[in-house]
């Protein structure tokens, strides 16, 4: 059944928008230029213009199939760069990039966060927590008691292109 299963699917690239548009409940758009561009084979994402135009793409084909559903988007920052955990201006920039994401109707957000250690990974979560999440102006929120316990799944990749196409760990 597709209610049952909630699918999200990625790529910037007009065929990858559609797929989202037509099988999924979300679309995960994802930064990409340079040397990623040839590793992912996805079109180039690294300004607001350029994702604006996208997120018309998909409301216009979801509006031409008759998509009734709202389309969920999940999305990083644009220009992200990594910047060190427990810094003033680096938690200022993601919280403008991440309030940025929400006026343009991006409901769900990712994050790439140091990992080191798994000690050092949990105090940089809770970090982005406290210094990033908390303070991005949110919608109006509301407390769901579930009546059965949820899986949540948190992931971290180990390896990435660099700009030369080369696999970093």
């Amino acid at each position: 059944n597709k209610e049952s299963v909630r699918v999200w699917a990625g790529g910037n690239a007009k065929p990858a928008i559609r797929r989202a548009v037509d099988l999924c409940e979300g679309w995960c758009p994802f930064p990409a230029e340079g040397a990623l561009l040839r590793t992912t084979r996805t079109d180039e994402l690294s300004t607001y213009e350029q994702l604006q135009g996208m997120i018309d793409y998909a409301h216009d084909h979801a509006a031409k199939i008759g998509r009734t559903k709202p389309l969920t988007i999940c999305m990083g920052t644009l220009g992200y760069r990594q910047g060190k955990p427990g810094d003033p201006a680096y938690a200022q920039e993601l919280i403008e990039a991440y309030s940025k994401n929400q006026e343009m109707g991006i409901e769900w957000a990712t994050t790439g966060l140091p990992h080191p250690s798994l000690p050092e990974w949990l105090d940089n979560v809770q970090w982005f927590g406290e210094e990033v999440a908390a303070k991005v102006e949110t919608r109006a929120s509301e407390t769901v008691r579930l009546k059965q316990k949820i899986p949540v799944h948190i992931t971290y990749f180990t390896a990435w292109p660099d700009e030369q196409g080369n696999i970093v760990y």
